[in-house]
């Protein structure tokens, strides 16, 4: 297919099904997928249980410790940069991490599968 070959895009085990379901020809509707479709050639945003994420373009890591510290690379040059001018990617990360731990833990992968195949409200 058109989308099929090497994608030099960064993404994780979770964009692993929807960009299956695009190389296979299956639309978006064929269920809830928290990952991104690979194929259209943009970075996902890949979020680490630990809060820190990688999105193609920067890389924050988060040293354990007694307090928490952040320390934010360029991917490109492995140059540090300044974390505070990634705290938008990195409130996008927590919510993830917020999304994913609602759905595991109150066990709501049934309903949002039953909701993908009833299709929207009229």
């Amino acid at each position: 297919g058109q989308a099929s070959g090497v994608q030099r895009v960064t993404g994780g085990h979770v964009d692993v099904a929807p960009t299956l379901l695009s190389l296979l020809g299956v639309g978006a509707g064929a269920g809830v997928m928290l990952g991104e479709d690979l194929t259209r050639g943009e970075d996902s945003l890949v979020v680490f249980r630990d809060s820190g994420f990688v999105d193609g373009t920067h890389h924050l890591i988060r040293q354990v410790g007694k307090i928490a510290r952040f320390t934010c690379y360029e991917v490109k040059t492995g140059r540090v940069v300044d974390c505070h001018s990634l705290k938008d990617r990195h409130r996008a990360a927590l919510e993830r991490l917020k999304l994913s731990d609602t759905v595991i833990r109150g066990d709501l992968i049934p309903e949002l599968t039953a909701g993908a195949r009833a299709g929207p409200a009229p």
